[in-house]
């Protein structure tokens, strides 16, 4: 890198986060707070809120990032897991935890995001048209998850 070039590795998911947070306390709904792993070969993050009070069961988002020119240039979109990955969501599901899968699209605009059904995790790939549709912003993603009483 030249000298005096500041390179920024901008967290566009915390960020996305973040707004969406704002979003659910203006809802009335519980946040979503970040979750620390120490795994290696795991290329996702995750955030946690609790279902219940009385319960320390969590719903858990799966969170990644993907680039809109990955979603329009491919017909699929691979949104499979590696192994450690796996075991990573079939310990936590072990636990009791919910998961919600969660793509970051990272785009020139503002981020949007999609979720995946549980089952499309172990699918090797998924139509990059039907989750173009289902992109939303992050206020409509805090609608969606302050209205759904599974998540």
């Amino acid at each position: 890198m030249a000298d005096g070039v500041v390179k920024f590795d901008f967290d566009h998911t915390a960020t996305f986060i973040d707004a969406m947070n704002n979003g659910l306390s203006h809802l009335c709904s519980k946040v979503f707070t970040f979750r620390t792993m120490a795994r290696s070969g795991v290329q996702f993050c995750l955030y946690a809120r609790r279902k219940s009070p009385f319960r320390d069961a969590e719903t858990i988002l799966i969170c990644r990032e993907v680039s809109e020119f990955a979603l329009t240039s491919h017909d699929s979109f691979d949104c499979s897991l590696s192994e450690q990955e796996l075991a990573v969501v079939d310990a936590l599901k072990a636990q009791g935890h919910s998961i919600l899968p969660m793509f970051i699209v990272v785009r020139r605009g503002p981020s949007m995001t999609f979720f995946l059904e549980e089952n499309e995790l172990f699918q090797e790939s998924v139509s990059a048209q039907e989750l173009l549709c289902r992109m939303m912003s992050d206020h409509d993603a805090a609608r969606a998850l302050a209205s759904t009483l599974v998540y």
